[in-house]
């Protein structure tokens, strides 16, 4: 009988200790702290004086990649004691060359005799390229270059419609707007390349005028009055 408790105060001996142990890495488990990773970024990037390009963490270990005046580390940090672990260093850099504008133009210009309207630089993908429109005729065709490489490749073509010019009417009626009267006269001339009505108006007061207006914009250019135009006619017998 004796022998039996002593079996038993054993046991419970044993059963004791293990819970006391549980409890005790339980608890060491949950006080250790466990860098996140916006801390082990700032860490690195701060001790390094680097730019961290990559971070992932893995078995309590962050591996880290870090940019640094052209050279690239690869760290190992421990999350649970901040300890660098490993550090290497990967590969040297060369600074990539960016093509200008003027560059570009030149390459867009040797792919096609269109009229480009529009250069514009911007990041796709995380590297930076060139958007180019072109107008071709009745495309407008946007091109994509690479700011390094100047690869080209057709982004997207759209249909372009041309440009609707004014009918006289719609001119006469905007003259009208302007000076109150009759029409005696409409013609149509193009001057540096834009079109324009010459719209004559007789007013109420028997005075004429001449509308100029932009046949494509639809805006009043200018008004000439009979007493205007009188001068320059009198300033050009004088001559």
């Amino acid at each position: 009988m004796k022998k039996k408790s002593w079996i038993w105060i054993f046991v419970l001996f044993l059963l004791s200790l293990t819970v006391m142990i549980t409890i005790h890495q339980l608890t060491s488990s949950s006080g250790a702290k466990h860098l996140t990773t916006v801390e082990a970024q700032n860490l690195v990037q701060n001790r390094y004086q680097g730019t961290v390009t990559q971070i992932r963490l893995t078995n309590d270990q962050y591996v880290i990649q870090l940019k640094k005046e052209n050279r690239i580390y690869k760290i190992i940090l421990d999350a649970n004691t901040a300890e660098i672990v490993s550090m290497e260093k990967l590969a040297d850099q060369t600074p990539q060359q960016i093509l200008t504008e003027t560059e570009v133009r030149a390459l867009i210009s040797k792919k096609t005799k269109g009229t480009i309207t529009s250069i514009k630089k911007e990041k796709q993908d995380g590297k930076e390229i060139y958007l180019v429109s072109v107008n071709e005729g009745t495309n407008l065709t946007t091109f994509i270059v690479d700011s390094v490489t100047g690869t080209i490749s057709t982004s997207s073509t759209v249909k372009t419609e041309p440009p609707k010019k004014l009918t006289e009417a719609e001119a006469v009626k905007l003259a009208l707007q302007q000076v109150d009267g009759t029409v005696d006269e409409i013609s149509f001339e193009t001057k540096n390349n834009q079109p324009y009505y010459f719209v004559k108006v007789k007013a109420k007061d028997k005075q004429e005028a001449i509308v100029q207006v932009h046949a494509i914009k639809g805006t009043v250019v200018s008004i000439t009055w009979d007493d205007d135009l009188k001068q320059v006619s009198d300033d050009d017998n004088d001559k």
